[in-house]
């Protein structure tokens, strides 16, 4: 009886666990090209509170990176270390890709008791603000933070100037405690990844996509993972 027991319950773990391999042929990103940003970098740490933005952004954009190429997608890193890139530079790697969206990550600073996330698009860009409401929806849906006031418009500077749909978001607050334990800690920044990467396959930014609905998550580190996928 214990035997069957065992065996019932590796049934059903693997049947809980079990995803496609979205690297195969029909997966939703295949075929698009996407420029994941990591702000600052290098002499430029960013904001400093309780962690250093330039950080956090890179830690955050390398787990984008790898579930966006894990779902079929060719991915541009503009850093993938502690370096520093000039924004016209940042530009220009996308621009001369040919990325197809544009997505830049960073992390807020001000008061102490300042806290949440924002999105923003370039102002007059209507595929970027559609990009922009469904990552915005996605990371309210999996991060513990405020939604400060929905999606915003700003003239940022690398997504004033790429060609593509972009977007710029603000992670979390560098200076608040709470926020920085959050956009620090690896099982959220693996939860940014999957909001980001559901929101770039249903976005209407990519018309002929069908809505993302299973992860590939057996190429991840085991325990990250699976922290991550717990309250998706």
């Amino acid at each position: 009886m214990k035997l069957k027991g065992l065996l019932v319950a590796v049934l059903i773990i693997g049947v809980l666990f079990w995803v496609p391999n979205v690297g195969a042929s029909g997966s939703n990103l295949s075929g698009y090209t996407i420029c994941v940003d990591a702000g600052h970098g290098g002499k430029d740490p960013g904001a400093v509170g309780y962690v250093v933005e330039k950080d956090v952004n890179l830690a955050i954009a390398l787990k984008v990176a790898q579930v966006l190429e894990m779902d079929g997608a060719n991915v541009v890193l503009t850093r993938d270390g502690d370096y520093f890139v000039s924004l016209s530079e940042r530009v220009q790697i996308a621009n001369s890709a040919g990325c197809d969206i544009f997505i830049s990550i960073h992390a807020n600073s001000g008061p102490s008791s300042a806290t949440g996330f924002e999105v923003y698009h370039y102002y007059t860009s209507s595929k970027g603000t559609a990009l922009a409401t469904y990552v915005d929806d996605e990371i309210a849906k999996l991060i513990p933070l405020k939604n400060r006031g929905g999606v915003k418009s700003a003239g940022y500077y690398v997504i004033k100037y790429t060609k593509m749909p972009a977007i710029l978001i603000e992670t979390g607050f560098v200076t608040n405690s709470y926020d920085a334990s959050i956009i620090s800690d690896e099982s959220y920044q693996w939860k940014y990844a999957y909001a980001i990467l559901h929101a770039s396959s249903a976005t209407s930014a990519f018309p002929s996509m069908i809505h993302y609905r299973l992860l590939r998550v057996s190429a991840l580190p085991t325990t990250e993972a699976t922290s991550a996928l717990s309250s998706i």
